[in-house]
């Protein structure tokens, strides 16, 4: 921890870089022990992002979480003709505005096919955001056009789900947004033909938050908890660490 930047060693930050720190062999065992699917496998082979202390010292600023991924600008993920089709269904100008970022992003193997595992990760309750998308007191054209396109993207992700699976879904912007966020980006990227791993780690006990006066989870039972509650108008909760048909590709939420 020492070696990091002093203002990235607290929140998710430092525990998603020592995650990723190690050997290839050695990362890769530890990114499958965190996934637990056992038809998902990730190998030295494989690339992820951040890949360790390294990564870290190739960012040249503290101002902003630049060590997240974003997919359409990260190459190696994604073929470029796929990012076009997402940037096109997006829709949101400039491009990539909007797009989620991924704490920690790998390519695996899912039933023996190429595909991907995109994580997001917490270290405490309070960040969990049951909150819709911020609503710009005095928007510009260019907002208005592209929180009508957010829209429109996040209900054919629910539509689509609700469809295939005969539950309720509640994706949209009004509320949950990130998660939300997150959960159409995977659906369209397995629509694409990649193969994806949806996956929410909690960092337990996390050191550093106690000084923030925020409440961390204690173990993985107060993690889920917390997740379920959070999105449980959102998300049915029977989803979770189920396989959830999305197109021909599996979707694998856990």
């Amino acid at each position: 921890m020492k070696t990091l930047p002093y203002k990235k060693r607290t929140g998710v930050f430092p525990r998603c870089v020592l995650l990723t720190e190690g050997t290839p062999t050695v990362v890769a065992e530890r990114l499958n022990r965190i996934i637990g699917v056992p038809e998902v496998r990730v190998s030295e082979h494989d690339r992820w992002k951040p890949y360790g202390r390294n990564h870290v010292f190739n960012i040249t600023t503290d101002n902003g979480p630049l060590w997240e991924t974003k997919l359409t600008r990260e190459p190696g993920f994604l073929a470029k003709e796929d990012v076009a089709r997402l940037r096109k269904w997006w829709g949101t100008a400039p491009a990539g505005a909007g797009e989620p970022k991924w704490d920690i992003v790998s390519t695996c193997s899912i039933e023996g096919k190429q595909g991907l595992v995109l994580m997001e990760t917490k270290t405490n309750v309070n960040v969990w955001d049951k909150a819709g998308k911020r609503v710009n007191v005095d928007p510009t054209e260019d907002i208005l056009i592209n929180s009508e396109r957010i829209d429109a993207c996040l209900k054919e992700c629910c539509d689509s789900f609700s469809e295939t699976t005969s539950e309720s879904w509640g994706i949209s912007a009004s509320r949950c947004y990130q998660i939300s966020l997150r959960f159409a980006w995977a659906w369209k990227i397995a629509s694409l033909g990649y193969p994806i791993v949806l996956l929410h780690l909690g960092f337990g006990n996390s050191m550093g938050m106690e000084l923030l006066e925020k409440p961390t989870f204690k173990n993985g039972l107060d993690f889920i908890n917390a997740m379920l509650s959070v999105t449980k108008h959102v998300i049915p909760r029977k989803t979770w660490g189920s396989e959830r048909p999305s197109a021909v590709r599996p979707f694998i939420p856990c």
